[in-house]
């Protein structure tokens, strides 16, 4: 019972994204000439920062929590 455990722990460590996965994405995109910007993802009637995940209203311009803007 205890192998299935840590086998199943070190399954769900191993593909967990990381930031890493995400710089090496924009790296990708870039040197292939594409435009790599962050933007406000947006579901119905709010919009959530791409850093932290805040919710914010759709008047919201910076993340209040982190401070993030659109183009950083």
């Amino acid at each position: 019972m205890i192998y299935v455990v840590v086998w199943y722990s070190i399954t769900c460590m191993a593909i967990t994204p990381t930031d890493d996965v995400s710089a090496d994405v924009e790296q990708f995109l870039t040197s292939r000439g594409h435009e790599v910007t962050e933007e406000w993802v947006r579901d119905l009637n709010k919009k959530q920062c791409p850093d932290c995940y805040c919710l914010h209203d759709l008047e919201a311009r910076e993340c209040t929590v982190c401070g993030w803007t659109p183009g950083n």
